[in-house]
């Protein structure tokens, strides 16, 4: 072999060049067609994979749409609304009834525009008072007799008015109604006194009306306003009650209302699901 041809003279050495080159493309073409039919098996396998998963796929679809809607309903934007079908079953009572299926993407998208945000804060529909619904209150504002004389000398005719809405509070106040009854006797038979019943009370001996007694009630438990506060607001107002006084009304009320709560717990435990808050409260040790 000399500097200028890579290839061998010697015949013998040319003979084994060609039988390893030969070699080496039987295993190349080995290799090859070794790959082709793992290709081949792997293209198999996946159409096979494939062709499964679209069965299954179709089979469970109401499974898949129902799981998709709980990951909306647990992950999602909470939406306050309650689906279709709220009376089948109880599931309304938990918010989980399943929207129909052709609403459940446009439902969805819907709620998603409603709920933009903006700076952090959600957009709210803005509310319109219903002045309607008021006590109405007219205020006439009208010139003095100097000033309806036209510079000319002629009175000026009205023309029309220029309305203006105050939106005014009234404090609430407290009324002392006085029961006066009548009393009649006969001179001659002298057979007792006879005098109008008292009206009823919803706390008999006390001093509270049902409408002072409403007032507390529904502050206490539907405005979460403490007794001791009450006390602070009747004495603006003029009163002093005690706290106290308003517990033994409190206390009063609940045994007046009682007959009202047995019929609620009995209506309940006929429920075969119930509704508890269980949000925990902090409080203090004694």
């Amino acid at each position: 072999m000399d500097g200028t041809n890579s290839l061998p003279n010697d015949v013998t050495q040319c003979h084994q060049l060609l039988v390893a080159a030969y070699q080496q493309s039987v295993q190349l073409e080995t290799k090859v067609a070794t790959s082709q039919q793992q290709a081949a098996e792997l293209n198999r396998v996946l159409n096979e994979t494939a062709a499964s998963y679209e069965e299954l796929k179709q089979e469970h679809a109401a499974v898949l749409d129902e799981l998709a809607w709980y990951k909306r309903w647990a992950f999602g934007r909470r939406r306050e609304r309650l689906g279709k079908g709220e009376g089948e079953g109880q599931g309304h009572l938990f918010d989980l009834d399943l929207p129909a299926a052709n609403e459940s993407e446009d439902s969805a998208t819907a709620d998603e525009e409603a709920e933009t945000e903006i700076k952090g804060h959600r957009r709210r529909e803005k509310r319109q008072i219903d002045w309607d619904k008021l006590q109405q209150i007219r205020h006439e504002h009208d010139l003095s007799d100097e000033e309806k004389v036209c510079p000319c000398g002629r009175t000026k005719d009205r023309i029309g008015e220029d309305v203006t809405r105050e939106l005014e509070y009234e404090p609430a106040k407290l009324e002392a109604h006085i029961h006066v009854r009548f009393k009649y006797a006969c001179r001659d038979c002298k057979d007792g006194v006879s005098a109008a019943p008292l009206p009823p009370r919803p706390i008999p001996g006390g001093i509270a009306g049902p409408g002072l007694v409403t007032e507390v009630v529904v502050s206490k438990f539907g405005d979460h306003l403490p007794l001791y506060r009450l006390e602070d607001i009747l004495t603006r107002y003029g009163v002093y009650i005690s706290r106290s006084t308003m517990c033994d009304w409190v206390k009063s009320v609940a045994e007046l209302l009682r007959p009202l709560y047995d019929l609620q717990r009995e209506l309940v435990l006929q429920s075969s699901v119930m509704w508890t808050d269980d949000t925990p409260i902090t409080v203090l040790a004694a």
